[in-house]
């Protein structure tokens, strides 16, 4: 007896939903890749665009009179040796850091992960310490070592971004530029960083990151500090 019930489509062409299936999966591939592809131009482009890490500064260098702005001693750690410390002395730095916070040492612990120029050590105390250090009526911090945060922070803006430009921000705030223990590297340092932001916040826009209004506000407070100066 014949069926009168209807027959679908993809029983009678299953190679045809085979082929369907398989260009569609295809499709998607293509996507992902161009996708992954995309992701990796922007944190390339990104990176290249921050200040170097060779240019770090620290309250040291700035009290050294045969350095200018944005260099290192010759002795000083090599660029690519920055955030690449030996795991041990890394270890033995944050729990010397973790003992000076404890004791609010503040100046004595940023000056510390200033000096040995590892950002991430960096960034890791700026996460333990809270920030109404800077509501407090005396601020535990020298022009020197917060120009010096502000600096250091801005050389990787692409890991960590929103946190990283809330201490900036704080930072640049609570600078003088009349302070002559800074007065050498304010402007430089802050049309640096400046100029930083400004050719990120663009990418960081196209990427449709959430750090682009701390970005732009960021932007604002430079460009005021540094036409009052």
């Amino acid at each position: 007896t014949q069926s009168t019930g209807s027959v679908s489509s993809t029983a009678l062409y299953p190679n045809k939903t085979v082929t369907l299936v398989a260009n569609t999966l295809h499709d998607v591939a293509e996507k992902l890749n161009r996708a992954i592809k995309e992701t990796e131009k922007y944190y390339s482009s990104s990176s290249e665009k921050n200040l170097p890490q060779s240019n770090l500064i620290s309250p040291r260098n700035m009290h050294s009179q045969d350095i200018a702005i944005g260099t290192l001693p010759k002795d000083s750690t090599k660029p690519e040796s920055v955030n690449t410390t030996p795991i041990r002395q890394r270890v033995d730095l944050k729990e010397k850091l973790l003992e000076l916070i404890k004791a609010e040492q503040y100046e004595k612990a940023f000056t510390k992960a200033l000096e040995a120029q590892d950002l991430d050590q960096l960034a890791w105390l700026c996460s333990r310490v809270d920030r109404e250090i800077f509501s407090r009526p005396t601020i535990p911090l020298s022009q020197c070592v917060l120009l010096s945060i502000v600096q250091q922070l801005s050389c990787d803006l692409v890991k960590g971004t929103r946190p990283k430009l809330d201490w900036i921000q704080d930072c640049v705030l609570m600078l003088d530029p009349n302070d002559p223990s800074i007065s050498e590297y304010y402007t430089q340092t802050l049309q640096q960083v400046l100029d930083t932001l400004s050719e990120l916040t663009p990418q960081f826009a196209k990427s449709g990151s959430s750090s682009v209004p701390s970005l732009r506000a960021l932007i604002h407070v430079l460009n005021l500090k540094l036409k009052h100066k």
